[in-house]
């Protein structure tokens, strides 16, 4: 089924389950740039858009705009500060500069403010293809992770929130620079936290994983959670409420869930 009645392109959709079991979805949306254009106006980017689910999934309400002027083509982030309030992180435009942007919703239909993450300054007019990272904790702790390739920095990068996205921790590099790192992803559950990554050694693909068990402040050293010379997809952090898992899928060795400690 159509997500949204709008004939305008969509992509990059990320589903998540709040609290109560709502289904949200949130997506990149060209709508207002097909506007733009038929208006005979320019438009920058393209925009974030979202919607609930009250049924599972079986039919969506009327889409709210999130942030006009994001990037076209980076995947969206979600995670929840409680039922009814989804957390957002989206790479956006700031002038010629594509970093990312984050917002709380105050109620299901609400956009609270919206903060910058990273003041990375990478001016590029094409698309990077990487998304951020995010994980919000049982404390309220926002947890971002997110790749750059700014004038300011370059990498993989991590930071914390303890203010709901307002500000946020110094950017902390993680990965080996030399070894392509990508997709990063993050998971807390109750005082631990884990973040997963994709790294390349000219041979092969390796998801990397560290964990905290202080919110962030200090990480286990780094481990390789799976490796593989074949094509591979970008790794995702999974639970089922006690455990953590990276969920991988390779060409060579299928699908695989690899526990984590």
């Amino acid at each position: 089924r159509p997500l949204s009645a709008d004939p305008a392109g969509k992509r990059f959709l990320s589903l998540a389950l709040d609290p109560d079991g709502a289904v949200f979805a949130a997506w990149i949306d060209k709508r207002d740039l097909a506007a733009a254009k038929a208006a005979g106006r320019k438009y920058a980017g393209a925009a974030v858009y979202a919607a609930w689910s009250r049924d599972g999934g079986a039919s969506f309400g009327e889409p709210v705009t999130v942030r006009e002027h994001t990037c076209e083509c980076c995947r969206v982030a979600v995670d929840f500060a409680g039922a009814g309030r989804p957390v957002v992180l989206w790479r956006s435009l700031f002038g010629r500069a594509r970093d990312h942007a984050i917002a709380t919703f105050s109620t299901p239909t609400t956009v609270g403010p919206v903060h910058r993450v990273s003041d990375d300054d990478w001016q590029i007019d094409a698309c990077p293809h990487h998304g951020p990272g995010l994980a919000v904790a049982d404390d309220g702790t926002y947890h971002v992770a997110w790749f750059t390739a700014g004038d300011r920095r370059k990498g993989l990068f991590y930071a914390r929130s303890g203010d709901a996205g307002a500000t946020f921790s110094a950017p902390l590099p993680i990965g080996n620079p030399a070894r392509q790192p990508a997709r990063p992803q993050l998971l807390a559950r109750g005082d631990d936290l884990w973040l997963a990554w994709r790294e390349y050694d000219g041979t092969a693909t390796e998801v990397v994983v560290m964990q905290s068990r202080n919110g962030g402040r200090d990480w286990s050293p780094r481990r390789v959670a799976g490796r593989s010379a074949s094509t591979a997809d970008h790794p995702v952090l999974v639970s089922d409420g006690r455990h953590a898992f990276v969920s991988w899928l390779t060409r060579a060795e299928g699908y695989r869930l690899l526990p984590l400690p």
